[in-house]
């Protein structure tokens, strides 16, 4: 029984991670950048700014399939603006870090080895 849920939990950590880097690819090619963002011309970014507003803002009343398109947003402007420290970026793990602390969205980095 161990076994199985270990196993589970290792699918689920990199379906995650999978889908989170699904999401910054997508925003890199709409934007035409394949870089993270130019922060020499740009004033840091306040992460309160995607804080929820409300309960219902986070989405926890639907499927957690679902969620994902509507915290897209979020997460694009997480990645793409300059919310990090020191006004630059912020890594995949902040914005998994920021997903679960503040929207209650679990995520698991995994290393992806090819």
């Amino acid at each position: 029984m161990y076994s199985v849920a270990l196993f589970l939990c290792g699918w689920f950590a990199g379906w995650f991670a999978g889908r989170l880097s699904a999401i910054i690819r997508a925003a890199s090619s709409a934007t035409g950048s394949t870089s993270l963002a130019d922060t020499t011309n740009q004033a840091a970014m306040d992460p309160a700014d995607l804080l929820p507003r409300s309960q219902e803002a986070k989405f926890l009343d639907i499927r957690y399939e679902d969620r994902w398109e509507r915290l897209r947003p979020v997460i694009t402007q997480l990645y793409m603006g300059i919310y990090g420290p020191g006004g630059k970026s912020m890594t995949i793990r902040q914005v998994a870090e920021f997903m679960k602390d503040h929207y209650t969205l679990h995520a698991a980095l995994v290393p992806i080895i090819s």
